[in-house]
């Protein structure tokens, strides 16, 4: 198949639960070690046989998938297993990720590690490792937030990541640390999660869970833990926001909800939307230190 991507429970209070339906799940456990070409309803593309196999990495994950490739690797290798979407119940409109990243030694190019996309391979979502700096990020639509700021090589981080398919929203945690919300594509089709590289990387993933829930487990207040909160007041608004944080913010930008960009403001706390129309906003924030946040407004 040709890929082309367009971008690289719980009780929350005492009313609402969370319904999770597991769409599949993997931890290699049951695979034969050495070249993996693809089983268990994983599809293998790309590359020489001993690019992607099943191995032994530590003794605490059992045996894991590891990519196994050299410069050689220019056109990418892809592992690829479908989520069953279409067959998740109602109302449960929320693809919820959970999985275990494994760095290896190094990357000299990141394509897009795990990447989260349509039946058309549109991406949704990705979680790459950029040859350019030692981090970790989520990418989307609107988003572009790192999930590791200095990540350790040969060493395993567990990621849970949530898209709301109706919203757009995407919410990620790294290791049940703080979790980063923003906002990607509206009304995609989460149907294919994709294990992915080119050129050099021996990158690893275990403990793969695939699920479809009526709401984010990363959205109730046991599990939203943030440090110096960015406050959006009024929001609703009628001609302008207030931004209240204790960072410095080099640059905000405006974007619709197809991903245009509206507007840029540049080192100002309060940002003026009276030459909006009426209706849903995502504000881009980019502070001094680097970081990035996104955040829904209403205009009324």
């Amino acid at each position: 198949m040709k890929k082309h991507y367009f971008l690289l429970l719980a009780l929350f209070f005492t009313h609402s639960i969370i319904y999770s339906q597991t769409l599949w799940e993997d931890n290699f456990e049951s695979y034969t070690l050495g070249d993996f070409l693809g089983e268990n309803g994983w599809i293998r593309e790309g590359g020489i046989d001993d690019w992607v196999q099943i191995v032994n990495i530590d003794s605490e994950h059992g045996k894991s998938i590891q990519l196994n490739t050299d410069n050689a690797n220019t056109s990418g290798i892809f592992v690829t297993h479908y989520n069953d979407w279409a067959g998740r119940e109602v109302n449960n409109d929320v693809l919820e990720i959970n999985f275990e990243l494994y760095t290896g030694q190094q990357v000299t190019e990141g394509l897009g590690q795990i990447v989260i996309a349509t039946d058309n391979f549109e991406e949704i979502f990705s979680i790459i490792m950029p040859s350019e700096n030692n981090s970790i990020v989520l990418f989307a639509e609107n988003m572009d937030e790192a999930l590791v700021e200095n990540r350790s090589p040969n060493t395993w981080y567990h990621f849970t990541i949530t898209y709301n398919s109706v919203t757009g929203e995407i919410m990620a945690q790294t290791n049940n640390q703080h979790v980063i919300t923003g906002f990607g594509s509206i009304g995609l089709e989460p149907n294919v999660f994709d294990f992915t590289s080119i050129i050099e990387s021996n990158l690893g993933i275990d403990n793969i869970s695939v699920a479809a829930t009526n709401e984010s487990i990363l959205s109730t207040s046991d599990f939203v833990k943030k440090t110096n909160a960015t406050n959006i007041f009024p929001n609703p608004a009628t001609s302008s926001i207030n931004l209240h944080i204790n960072k410095k913010i080099t640059q905000s930008v405006l974007f619709d909800l197809t991903g245009r960009k509206i507007k840029e403001f540049h080192n100002l706390n309060q940002l003026d939307l009276s030459n909006l129309g009426s209706g849903s906003y995502l504000l881009k924030i980019l502070f001094a230190e680097g970081v990035t946040e996104t955040h829904k407004i209403v205009k009324k």
